[in-house]
């Protein structure tokens, strides 16, 4: 009976080590990329879905997640190269950009030119084109329902 339990406490504290693992963490703050998106009226696009490609392969995503309450998603990219950006708010707004990354050694730099928002003027555009077309379908139905008229010339 003695041997049984020293057999099992052996077995209990050979096998102590293995039931703990422990969790650490390291900061750092350098080569990162830090995207702040935004709507035209300069609202932050907050927790939208946020997808970035590596140049190494633009099928699958080298990091997704969601932006922050302020609009802001970070990521570190690990090649140079043209990093493709998809961010979505899940209503019809979207940001798809590519900006390219440069390792200058301590840091990463973007040299792509930010991408404009200037497509608001075409946006306003098309909505007074769709009024129009509507006004103009609706009086062009509006027309045919009247009853033709007579003239005194047949």
């Amino acid at each position: 009976m003695k041997q049984c339990l020293l057999a099992v406490i052996w077995m209990m504290v050979g096998i102590a080590p293995v039931w703990a693992h422990g969790v650490h963490y390291d900061f750092e703050s350098e080569k990162t990329v830090c995207l702040r998106v935004s709507y035209s009226d300069g609202e932050p696009m907050s927790y939208a879905k946020a997808k970035i490609f590596s140049p190494a392969d633009a099928e699958i995503e080298h990091q997704n997640g969601r932006t922050d309450k302020n609009g802001r998603f970070a990521f570190v990219p690990d090649i140079e190269g043209a990093w493709r950006i998809d961010v979505e708010d899940g209503m019809g707004h979207a940001v798809k950009a590519e900006i390219r990354i440069e390792d200058t050694g301590d840091h990463v730099k973007e040299t792509s030119p930010p991408a404009a928002g200037g497509a608001s003027a075409v946006n306003a555009m098309a909505g007074l084109s769709g009024i129009f077309f509507l006004f103009g379908l609706f009086f062009w139905w509006k027309g045919l329902r009247r009853s033709p008229v007579k003239s005194d010339l047949i």
